[in-house]
């Protein structure tokens, strides 16, 4: 036997060992309805929230944190750093307990086929020893749902950064333009004129300007900006 977890045979355990929870797991003491085998999508995404909420699983580093970032800090103190550590951690924690579930899966499914096959094996016995490979099982199960969740969670978080990110992205090159116009205009010889003129077109349309004034620093608040800036930093 093969897996991701390294297993290249059926490991042994005492009947204590075998029984045992994972230290402070991801599996839920309290284990969900299966329907063919497997919790419901909501249930898991409920649990994933229950689980971020709680702190065992990293939320994702907001854009209010790169904004309060003072990007001369040390990367100790850089918060999508911290994030993608505890990130790291949460996998690291997950696959280890996938791999103590699946080994002690492995003996006991071993161990209930190797029963089914005796002949001395009694039918309570066998019952017992399928009872515990089906909990097993079962808590293989639900951590890749929750494997699988929290993937699709975080590909959607990501998402919806980027949505966010183009969007001010497409802001400030129209911004740039109009910079760049201004810059032409400032560099005229005849600067003096052209923004008299424009002056006066300004004071007729007062009201709106202010609005577009408005609608443009609306878009580059601090927080988008913060964003763009750190992510050209990276």
């Amino acid at each position: 036997m093969s897996t991701c977890c390294g297993l290249t045979g059926v490991p042994s355990f005492t009947a204590i060992e075998i029984q045992a929870p994972f230290p402070n797991g991801i599996v839920p003491t309290q284990m969900p309805q299966l329907t063919n085998g497997l919790a419901s999508s909501a249930w898991v995404q409920n649990y994933i929230n229950t689980l971020e909420s709680s702190g065992r699983l990293p939320i994702t580093t907001r854009a209010s944190e790169l904004a309060t970032t003072n990007f001369s800090s040390p990367e100790s103190q850089d918060p999508l750093k911290i994030y993608v550590q505890k990130e790291n951690e949460f996998q690291t924690k997950l696959k280890s307990e996938y791999c103590f579930y699946e080994a002690r899966y492995a003996a006991a499914l071993n161990d209930f086929l190797s029963s089914v096959a005796m002949t001395t094996s009694t039918p309570e016995k066998v019952s017992q020893k399928l009872q515990l490979t089906r909990r097993l099982n079962e808590k293989l199960t639900i951590l890749t749902q929750i494997a699988d969740g929290v993937t699709k969670y975080r590909n959607q978080t990501s998402r919806n950064m980027q949505q966010s990110i183009n969007s001010v992205n497409t802001a400030m090159q129209a911004r740039r333009q109009e910079l760049l116009d201004q810059q032409e205009i400032l560099s005229s010889e005849s600067a003096g004129a052209e923004l008299s003129r424009r002056m006066a077109d300004y004071a007729k349309e007062k009201a709106k300007a202010n609005n577009n004034l408005l609608s443009l620093y609306g878009v580059l608040n601090i927080v988008a900006l913060a964003m763009i800036f750190y992510i050209a930093r990276s």
